[in-house]
């Protein structure tokens, strides 16, 4: 399955990514995430079969309080922001994940990006744009440099990397 999706080996070891025996967890793709000091702060497991219940499983910390993978992230570069883990593996070495497709003045994310005046390069599925445009528009509202690109169909999860590479360089303000 991780294969299919575009995983490599070495993705695989960056996104410390697993599996578990654990019927909450069975047939699933593990995808941890680590805060600035390395620990633990969220987990997802994507079903790895149509006939698993629940394609998403999330370990229920809140979403509101944590950067997904803050250990791998510096804030004084340009980020790229995706809704979610499965499109982080298309993306280039400094972005984080959404965990849908909003971003809110209460969230630790908003408070980093904010705090370091980091550039942002947003890339929301197709379907997010309204969304895309109030998170460009709440971000810009606080001097934030925001650019903004979507896939022409679908979710940035299915483009090629090279795709996304060509989205994040034609992205706009």
């Amino acid at each position: 399955y991780a294969k299919r999706r575009g995983f490599s080996d070495s993705l695989l070891w960056k996104f410390r990514c697993g599996y578990s025996y654990e019927k909450k967890w069975s047939r699933r793709l593990l995808i941890p995430s680590f805060d600035i000091e390395g620990n633990l702060n969220f987990v997802t497991g994507r079903a790895i079969d149509s006939t698993t219940f629940l394609r998403y499983v999330n370990e229920s910390w809140p979403k509101q309080k944590i950067v997904f993978n803050e250990i791998d992230l510096d804030f004084t570069q340009p980020m790229c922001l995706v809704e979610g883990p499965l499109d982080l593996i298309k993306c280039n070495k400094n972005s984080t994940c959404l965990l849908g497709s909003s971003l809110t003045e209460n969230d630790y994310l908003f408070y980093r990006i904010t705090k370091s005046k980091t550039p942002i390069c947003l890339l929301l599925d197709s379907d997010a744009k309204e969304k895309a445009m109030k998170i460009a528009k709440l971000l810009t509202s606080y001097s934030i440099d925001v650019r903004v690109n979507f896939p022409k169909v679908g979710d940035i999860g299915d483009c090629s990397k090279e795709q996304v590479e060509h989205l994040i360089k034609n992205s706009v303000n």
